[in-house]
């Protein structure tokens, strides 16, 4: 390709990063000649970085978009959102906030991924753990400041936009822009802050050990400390630590916890203390969660949030349902097992037995509880013996069903049964013998017990049934109340009983 071809393209290419809107390949067509071609086109722009091709599910033309305007378009979309206190768009919604780019009348169902993904690596967007959500992590922070703090929020985005290939912030831009902003201060101004917020050896001291250090009063060291926080109360001093705070979090693509005790965690928390933008330590664990306040926090650690729950994905879901979290999935989840952690922690084994038995689901044995505990708790294993020992105390809604070594929860409808299952028999046999004054079948039995258990071993029940003392056999397989059957009544022998037991189990017994 010869420099003056080289030229037109690059001309081309720099006429259209000044787009605004999405455009399709096929309007460059004007553009072509017998030296450049369509094709040769299609490659340039795909290769260009300022350009993203965005797909389509029908077979429609290539259809770009300059990352300027993309990023222009996501700025816009969460000034508006914040503005709301909006922070979260379906999939559908999205889409139509998303269809405000192109100009053809056409409009997108769901939102193109590359759009989202270019989104997600900016930090301006990210998928919700609800599965077809998305939140806005940068949306949902500036909704929790001032109008006037928004709109500041909003101009810095849009600057950021205007660079011909928005990149996404460094890591340490936002300590940057912190250490030059303190720089401003008098000296001792800016040592107190940083000492008190643990700038400078990550750990933060106390007005005491500064006061020692200066060689002044701690009541002087607050006076100091307290001029500074006077002084950033004014919206005009704002702009430095939204500045920071904006870029930490497009730097994390998003993510608004950080591990605690670290420098990262010492800005974040300082940027929102100048803020007045809500930064929580998650209790018991090692990260704080900004943008959620101690109250909301506290929630979280209410025995009726919590009531063992051991499950990190079910938690998840709650937490992103509950409306208090509002974050990207990826915190979610980790918030989401920092709870569960802590939760598996503070468990008594009993608890444990009980969580056990409701992943199962159903009821189950002993042994199938003891195989579930030791699956979920291996850092605290169980015997069968231990286990059977714990299911038996009944407590923590386990209810024993009836049936040898197996167990329920009441809360799945179950309840220990008031009678032995020989008296439930006897009261069977008597009730229906009473109403037809006729030997009482035992495939009738089978039928009735069912009003009175849930689950019955059939062979407990052909036992109950053929070695009931309250109970004579008239027939090969029909019972009386023993106060009815004539003396003649049929007495059951050990083989007798294995052989009926063989025949139960073979079917020939209904």
């Amino acid at each position: 390709m010869n420099k003056t071809l080289d030229d037109d393209i690059a001309y081309l290419l720099l006429d259209f990063t000044m787009e605004r809107q999405a455009f399709y390949l096929k309007e460059l067509a004007p553009y072509t000649n017998s030296n450049l071609s369509l094709n040769m086109l299609e490659i340039a722009f795909d290769n260009d970085p300022r350009f993203i091709w965005l797909s389509s599910l029908s077979p429609e033309p290539k259809l770009y978009i300059t990352r300027r305007a993309l990023c222009l378009h996501f700025a816009k979309l969460t000034i508006n959102l914040a503005q709301k206190r909006r922070t979260r768009l379906c999939d559908t919604e999205l889409a139509s906030f998303m269809n405000d780019i192109r100009t053809d009348g056409n409009h997108w169902s769901t939102p193109p991924r590359e759009a989202i993904s270019f989104g997600e690596k900016l930090g301006f967007i990210g998928p919700a753990y609800t599965a077809g959500e998305y939140v806005f992590p940068l949306a949902h922070i500036l909704s929790l400041t001032s109008p006037q703090k928004i709109e500041m929020a909003g101009n810095l985005l849009y600057r950021f936009a205007e660079a011909d290939c928005p990149e996404i912030p460094s890591a340490d831009l936002p300590a940057r822009i912190i250490e030059e902003e303190l720089s401003r201060y008098d000296a001792r101004i800016s040592y107190v802050v940083k000492e008190r917020e643990g700038f400078l050896t990550g750990k933060k001291l106390t007005l005491e050990e500064i006061g020692n250090h200066l060689d002044i009063t701690r009541e002087r060291v607050r006076q100091i400390e307290n001029k500074f926080w006077n002084t950033i109360k004014h919206p005009l001093n704002s702009l430095p630590f939204i500045q920071a705070m904006v870029y930490d979090i497009m730097a994390r693509q998003g993510s608004l916890i950080v591990q605690s005790n670290t420098p990262e965690a010492h800005l974040r928390q300082f940027v929102a203390k100048c803020l007045n933008i809500p930064h929580t330590l998650l209790s018991h664990t090692n990260i704080c969660v900004t943008g959620l306040s101690p109250g909301d926090m506290a929630m979280f650690y209410s025995p009726q949030w919590l009531s063992g729950e051991v499950d990190a994905q079910r938690m998840a879901a709650r937490l992103d349902s509950s409306g208090k979290l509002t974050h990207i999935s990826d915190d979610t989840q980790q918030v989401a097992q920092r709870l569960v952690n802590f939760v598996r922690d503070h468990l008594q084994r009993i608890e444990k037995v009980a969580l056990a038995l409701r992943s199962i689901g159903r009821p189950a044995h002993f042994s199938e509880v003891t195989e579930a505990y030791n699956s979920m708790f291996p850092d605290d294993p169980a015997s069968e013996h231990n286990v059977h020992a714990m299911l038996g105390r009944e407590k923590h809604g386990i209810v024993w069903i009836g049936v040898r070594g197996t167990y329920a929860l009441i809360e799945w409808g179950y309840e220990r049964p008031s009678t032995t299952l020989f008296q439930t028999v006897t009261e069977i046999v008597k009730k229906i013998y009473a109403e037809t004054n006729q030997p009482v079948p035992f495939h009738v039995i089978v039928a009735e017990i069912g009003r009175y258990r849930k689950i019955t071993r059939p062979a407990s029940l052909t036992i109950a049934a053929h070695c009931n003392p309250d109970l004579r056999r008239v027939s090969k397989d029909s019972f009386v109340p023993a106060s009815s059957a004539k003396e003649t009544g049929e007495q059951i022998s050990a083989e007798e009983l294995d052989r009926i037991l063989r025949e139960f189990e073979s079917g020939k017994i209904q």
